[in-house]
């Protein structure tokens, strides 16, 4: 292999040598090369719900360099920030092939690159850097948003994708979508259309007349002094904000619609209400 490496040059026998010795130092006269087949170049991970972060598997082929005998391969993870490699994990060492886990990866684009070390501590051969990404959850907003491959996106988003499945899928909330809450036993179901721009107050009211009207058409009577009240986490919720701010599409869960007295004192009253007598 040394030979037909340095075939290719011409002049005396020192001449040919001195190639022969830098060819072989560059490993010509048997190729050690390193190569990454997973992760694929720019994947993209998704971070699942209820997850700090993302375990990412490592594979990968060693050619013409013997891990047992004569050293060992070496990763190192950066992230890349604003366009620079910032050391994210320092360099691990294995002697011997095998699949790897990178554990709990944060949000971020990521490059890893990996090193054959001789023993004598020679650095024989890097792999090709590979870069990927880790993406947090898709959060849905009224603005299209690409969604990687293998992110999940929630029901009742709009979404887009070519039929030939050659472009980028993408999604965001309907400018008008269907709000469901339950009112309790009497009133069952509350059904209303939203959009970006729908209130606190106008949610609130549709509400009360859903309420209202369940209870009349059941023959209930209306407890006097009672009011319908919203609360989202146990935080009041301003009539004036819309259903954008609030965050009402990926918070739905979390808001409230129950019974109150309408006296409650005000500093103990952490939500709006509507006086039900009133309607």
């Amino acid at each position: 292999l040394a030979r037909k490496c340095c075939a290719i040059f011409h002049g005396d026998m020192v001449f040919i040598q001195v190639y022969m010795i830098a060819l072989i130092s560059l490993g010509c006269a048997r190729a050690q090369q390193l190569h990454v087949s997973v992760p694929e170049a720019n994947h993209r991970y998704n971070t699942r719900q209820g997850h700090a972060g993302v375990n990412v598997g490592l594979k990968f082929d060693v050619l013409g360099f013997d891990l047992v005998n004569e050293g060992k391969v070496c990763w190192s993870v950066f992230r890349v920030v604003n366009g620079e490699d910032e050391l994210y994990s320092p360099p691990s060492c294995f002697g011997a092939v095998q699949e790897l886990t990178i554990r709990a990866l944060p949000e971020g684009s990521y490059r890893i690159l990996g090193s054959l070390v001789a023993t004598s501590g020679l650095i024989v051969a890097h792999s090709p850097p590979r870069v990927f990404h880790v993406l947090g959850e898709f959060v849905p907003s009224y603005e299209w948003q690409l969604v990687a491959d293998s992110q999940d996106v929630p029901p009742g988003l709009e979404v887009t994708m070519p039929m030939d499945g050659s472009g980028d899928k993408r999604a965001r909330i309907p400018p008008v979508w269907r709000l469901q809450m339950d009112l309790g036993d009497v009133a069952g179901l509350f059904r209303t259309d939203v959009q970006r721009g729908t209130t606190v107050a106008q949610i609130g009211q549709a509400a009360a007349s859903h309420l209202v009207a369940r209870y009349r058409s059941k023959g209930v009577p209306i407890p006097g002094n009672t009011c319908i009240a919203m609360v989202k986490d146990s935080r009041r919720l301003e009539p004036s904000a819309t259903a954008e701010e609030v965050d009402w599409f990926n918070s739905a869960k979390s808001v409230r619609a129950g019974l109150q007295p309408c006296d409650t004192p005000a500093e103990r009253a952490s939500f709006i209400t509507w006086d039900l007598q009133q309607l």
